[in-house]
């Protein structure tokens, strides 16, 4: 062969390769978004390198031997004997060259149905297990023995979540299981006793969401108007519909009280004890000037009165039934936000006869009342450069209001309350500064035998970022630190002086009058290899009022802490404290010493050793009273894989603790003393089986 013919027949085969590799492959015109399982696929490939020349590939499975040609530059990929792997894969053509190699021609996404013709189907079981076993306990002089001394407690967590789709709707679920073999610690002992199964429901929720649908059944949240029906999770039936694209709709019920376990498993069987709620939303068109949302609420709710030897009191039935409304307002970027609520409610408890007891009485008037609430959000700078460095400025408020007597059951609002809030904060380079001030006040009808009482608060903040600046800081860290500081004043006084003869308060020293200042500093450097931080607070409690102005406390407490790791298997953690605590009246100052050390070594990748040792003294500078408490514990951990077949291993974790706990106190103005040792040894294995 001449070196011509030679160069002639190399030129042949890099245009037959350049060709292959220049091929339009697509799927056919009318091929659908998802294909079955056991159907069949129709590729266009131009120029088509014949069928004994193609290969296709889905994820890691050969599926040429399928492939039979179809139409003119075309083939088709039969869904059999072999299914087409289900959900959303890439499936590659590739055309084999003279020299047996592949080149690939295209890479095309497909979505293949599931056996049961759904697009998607996943089920996703967990089951955490986990044992917990006391071996040994010994205790002497007052310290307190828990009972049983030996026990061995096997509890688990499970659960599945499952998923369905297919044209637009999904169908999700989700649930929890908890368990345990010893009953007093099943999830209803304390409401069925001995009757209590060991094994419970915790919570489930299943969602059906179409195009423009949503229900949820189960622990589902309902209400939008946090003065009324504020987000109430608990087991029920909650709808919601996008009756147009700028208005939706959400109904529901959910159960008063939180519900476990499989009885009442929608929780809305009953009429009583009971909350349901519908609201209505808008999205107002602005122009392009931002976001605006107007909702309206109304809840139509009643609790039960429910006993139980563990709620420790008899609650009321209660009833509320109102109406709310909010609206929500936010420039294109959200430098400015503003939101408004009012609710209106009307609350009352209905006669019980569980609480009368046969007899008569005094009936509660039903009573309407109303809240408001609104709060803004303003950034006027945000991302401007003064030079280097990056200015930016916050500025928020908030005023709430809750009549007196106000009341509703799906929400928590503090009535005859009144309380206003702003607060501004900035930032330039390393540093930031933040201010506050709020007041608060009561008894907003001004009743003159009620006591008025208002709060005044002022706070600052400053925050330096000293270990950022550049030539202070090195390959492992910064020696200098990061700084903050911190200034808090607090005024609560009486507003009014309620006639002794009608309130029973003695206008000379029955009117408080609190001042309480408050500061604190801290110091905190960070290492590679460690970190060091120290902070004081300081405290200083004024009364003022009259009789009392001797009745005052100042307090102080320091702060230490060491974090050091020589090298990464080893960490040593390092704590004091000091704090005194003076009482101004009683010429009395109470000490308080604490220290604590820990570290963790980590001897192999998948075991730990580690330790911690805890000691805090107390006393008084009149020698009246002294405490001491020890503490010290030590424990083995070793994380490690079980294999349970060829490709799977369940992760399992294993400790062995001993713990060991000292007291004694001493109390020379009584002559009283007491002191107690207790140690004990535990072990548990926690498995995550799937």
């Amino acid at each position: 062969m001449t070196k011509w013919t030679a160069a002639w027949l190399a030129a042949v085969m890099l245009a037959t390769a350049a060709s292959a590799r220049a091929a339009d492959v697509s799927l056919a015109d009318d091929s659908p978004e998802w294909i079955d399982a056991r159907g069949s696929l129709r590729l266009r490939i131009d120029p088509n390198p014949g069928l004994d020349r193609l290969r296709i590939v889905i994820g890691q499975t050969d599926y040429s031997g399928q492939v039979r040609a179809d139409f003119a530059a075309g083939v088709e990929l039969l869904g059999t004997p072999v299914r087409l792997p289900a959900g959303e894969n890439s499936l590659s053509v590739y055309a084999v060259e003279d020299d047996g190699s592949w080149t690939e021609l295209a890479a095309l996404p497909i979505r293949v149905l599931t056996r049961a013709g759904l697009e998607v189907s996943e089920v996703d079981p967990r089951l955490d297990l986990n044992n917990e076993s006391q071996h040994r306990q010994k205790a002497s002089g007052d310290a307190f023995a828990a009972s049983p001394s030996e026990y061995y407690r096997l509890a688990g967590n499970g659960g599945l979540s499952t998923r369905h789709a297919r044209g637009g709707w999904s169908l999700s679920s989700d649930w929890n299981l908890t368990g345990n073999s010893q009953r007093e610690a099943a999830l209803q002992f304390g409401t069925k006793g001995s009757d209590a199964s060991k094994i419970d429901l915790a919570g489930y929720r299943v969602d059906l969401v179409g195009p423009r649908l949503q229900i949820g059944v189960g622990h589902v949240p309902l209400g939008r108007n946090a003065l009324l029906l504020d987000n109430v999770t608990t087991r029920g039936v909650v709808a919601s519909v996008q009756v147009l694209p700028w208005m939706d709709v959400q109904a529901g019920a959910v159960n008063g009280t939180s519900i476990v376990g499989f009885d009442r498993i929608l929780g809305v069987q009953t009429r009583t004890n009971l909350m349901t709620g519908a609201s209505l939303g808008l999205d107002v068109p602005t122009g392009g000037y931002g976001t605006l949302r107007v909702e309206a609420s109304m809840t139509d709710s009643e609790l039960e009165a429910q006993t139980g030897f563990d709620i420790g009191e008899v609650a009321d039935t209660e009833r509320s039934r109102g109406q709310g409304a909010r609206l929500a307002y936010a420039t294109p970027g959200g430098s400015f936000s503003l939101e408004a609520l009012y609710a209106r409610s009307r609350y009352v408890n209905p006669f019980d006869p569980a609480l009368a007891f046969g007899g008569e009485l005094v009936e509660v008037r039903e009573e309407t009342r109303s809240a408001r609430r609104g709060q803004f959000n303003w950034s006027p700078l945000s991302g401007v450069m003064v030079g280097e460095l990056n200015l930016g400025l916050n500025l928020s408020g908030s005023h709430a209001q809750a009549d007196p007597l106000y009341k509703t059951i799906g929400a928590f609002v503090a009535a005859d309350q009144r309380q206003d809030n702003l607060s501004a904060s900035a930032f330039l380079g390393i540093a930031s500064v933040s201010l506050s001030l709020a007041e608060a006040r009561d008894n907003l009808d001004d009743v003159p035998t009620l006591l008025t009482t208002k709060t005044r608060q002022h706070g600052a903040t400053l925050n330096i970022g000293l270990d950022q600046l550049e030539f202070a800081r090195g390959a492992s860290g910064s020696w200098l630190p990061a700084l903050d500081l911190s200034l808090n004043r607090t005024r609560q006084f009486a507003a009014n002086s309620p006639p002794t003869e009608d309130s029973g308060f003695n206008t000379t020293n029955h009117l408080p009058d609190q001042v309480t200042e408050t500061a604190g500093f801290g110091l905190s450097w960070a290492h590679a290899r460690g970190s060091f931080g120290y902070r004081l607070d300081l405290s200083d409690q004024d009364n003022r009022q009259e009789g009392r102005e001797r009745a005052d406390f100042f307090n102080r407490v320091h702060n230490f802490s060491l974090q050091l790791s020589p090298f990464d298997a080893l960490s040593l953690d390092l704590g004091y404290s000091a704090s005194d605590n003076e009482d101004i009246e009683q010429t009395l100052t109470q000490n308080n010493r604490s220290y604590n050390v820990a570290f963790n070594w980590r001897f192999i990748e998948t075991a730990s050793l580690s330790a911690r040792w805890f000691d805090s003294a107390d006393d008084d500078s009149l020698g009246n009273a002294s405490a001491n408490t020890k503490s010290a514990e030590a424990a083995l951990n070793w994380n490690f894989e079980l294999p349970v077949t060829a490709d799977r291993r369940v992760p399992v974790a294993f400790f062995i603790r001993y713990a060991r706990q000292e007291s004694e106190s001493r109390d020379n103005v009584f002559d009283f003393s007491s002191a107690g040792r207790s140690w004990t040894i535990n072990s548990g294995v926690s498995a995550t089986l799937f």
